[in-house]
């Protein structure tokens, strides 16, 4: 009976947040969703028109997670080949002998993280996984360009043993890259 009055209470709490929110962020609801009367923002799958090339990274590993075997350079080298099967063109990422000597690199990322936590006591590993495409981003009113401006992503939660968390891992940041190349393919026909 206390949880059903908590739930209640927190329902009549964030009700007028929604409201409010809905307000103050010109209409937006809390999930991002748009009214139907609204066109500021893109939808994410258009903001990957007309990029020609992307660079990979993933974000640097927690201890639980390279302790269970996973690697960056196996995930990169994963991401990469998914990308490169179907046609989507892969470069490195700028450093600075690449700017001085003037040789390419990719400015829009296909970045990835994998979070991971071990809850003491446990043999499971509770993980996220997220892949998102960061751009540069120009501000019209400040005339400034901002890297690495998230324009679109898809992720999970999961919960696996430690024998299978390598295996997991590897499948379901496939599985989101792949909703990644399914909507760049669809912005780029």
């Amino acid at each position: 009976m206390a949880r059903a009055g908590i739930f209640t209470l927190l329902i009549a709490l964030t009700s007028p947040l929604a409201v409010l929110a809905q307000d103050e962020f010109g209409g937006r609801a809390l999930n991002g969703s748009p009214r139907a009367d609204e066109h500021w923002l893109a939808p994410p799958r258009e903001t990957l028109k007309g990029i020609s090339e992307v660079a990979v990274v993933i974000e640097t590993l927690k201890p639980v997670a390279q302790t269970a075997g996973l690697s960056i350079e196996v995930l990169k080298n994963d991401v990469e080949q998914q990308l490169k099967r179907s046609r989507i063109k892969v470069r490195d990422m700028p450093t600075p002998l690449m700017q001085k000597t003037g040789a390419r690199s990719a400015t829009d990322i296909v970045y990835v993280k994998v979070g991971s936590v071990r809850p003491e006591g446990s043999e499971s590993i509770v993980y996220s996984v997220s892949v998102e495409a960061k751009q540069i981003v120009t501000l019209d009113r400040l005339r400034a360009r901002i890297r690495g401006t998230t324009t679109w992503e898809s992720g999970m939660l999961g919960i696996v043993g430690t024998d299978e968390f390598v295996t997991e891992v590897r499948s379901d940041v496939g599985e989101h890259v792949g909703r990644f190349i399914n909507d760049y393919l669809a912005a780029n026909r």
